[in-house]
């Protein structure tokens, strides 16, 4: 297991052969996306063709942040990868509707439902 720490904020990469379990264990406010998108470019840089991103211990989340999500599926789409999110608060849904960021990524309830779509 691979962690990394940026600034107040954790992000705890795991892998496991073609696929990375990306953490976050803090809200993406404003200072966050920039990290974030940093360590999602990196993962796709690596060929990761699969990602799943836990966003369960997030309860704030900005559209700079729901951009680079949504980067970093289309980086994976490139390779013919794939990028799914699981664990998404209720109170985050209205901000993924409203960019249109739920149109894109695909969201599960569950790690299980994540990983069993792939």
């Amino acid at each position: 297991m691979q962690k990394i720490v940026m600034s107040s904020e954790l992000i705890t990469i795991c892998e496991n052969a073609s696929l990375k379990n990306v953490d976050v264990d803090d809200d993406l406010g404003s200072h966050m996306p920039a990290g974030l998108r940093q360590t999602l470019d990196e993962l796709v840089s690596q060929i990761t063709p699969k990602i799943l991103i836990n966003l369960s211990k997030v309860h704030h989340i900005y559209s700079m942040a729901i951009d680079a999500l949504v980067g970093t599926l289309r980086g994976l789409k490139r390779q013919d990868g794939d990028l799914k999110i699981f664990g998404l608060a209720t109170n985050i849904e209205r901000p993924f509707d409203l960019v249109g960021g739920a149109c894109l990524v695909r969201i599960y309830d569950s790690e299980r439902d994540a990983r069993n779509d792939f």
